[in-house]
């Protein structure tokens, strides 16, 4: 099961981890469809397990992308992912709260993740403005994340140098 899963995402480029899509990872693993949060599934823990396996998987990247939901994107889609994440386009921009600006201010002006939660968080990263990354506090919640500018976080961190997809000449 876990090979299914770990090469799905290759066929279309992307999978949700939950939701209507056939190919959402919970469908593959489950066989069906949730509506509820998969952590009171009965397979929970292969979940957990699988999901953990893909986030260190060097041709899948974890982001908010397809309905706000977390999405698997493999690595042949990361160069288009980047260019959107870069336009500046007025979808990501316009009407975006003076807390999210500020932050993505922070975030833009760093060489370094910036730690942040909350809306203005979930703002930036739904608008593709900065690439998010949980951390677990020590009581075990996760609303903590670590924001890092999208631009940075594909060019230049060790993640990218080494996993975007070789350069073919046209």
């Amino acid at each position: 099961m876990t090979t299914s899963v770990t090469t799905f995402p290759a066929g279309n480029g992307s999978a949700t981890v939950l939701g209507p899509a056939r190919n959402s990872t919970v469908t593959v693993l489950t066989g069906q469809s949730l509506t509820t949060s998969w952590w009171s599934h009965p397979e929970a823990r292969l979940i957990f397990a699988v999901l953990s396996d893909l986030s260190d998987h060097p041709d899948v990247l974890f982001t908010k992308l397809v309905q706000r939901k977390v999405t698997l994107v493999h690595r042949s889609l990361w160069p288009a992912l980047l260019a959107v994440a870069a336009a500046g386009e007025p979808w990501q921009l316009d009407r975006l709260s003076a807390p999210a600006r500020a932050l993505l201010s922070v975030v833009n002006g760093s060489k370094e993740a910036v730690r942040c939660s909350g809306k203005p968080a979930k703002e930036i990263e739904a608008r593709l403005l900065a690439h998010a990354t949980q951390v677990h506090t020590e009581s075990g919640r996760h609303e903590v994340k670590q924001c890092a500018n999208v631009c940075g976080f594909f060019l230049t961190s060790a993640f990218c140098r080494n996993r975007l997809p070789p350069h073919s000449p046209t």
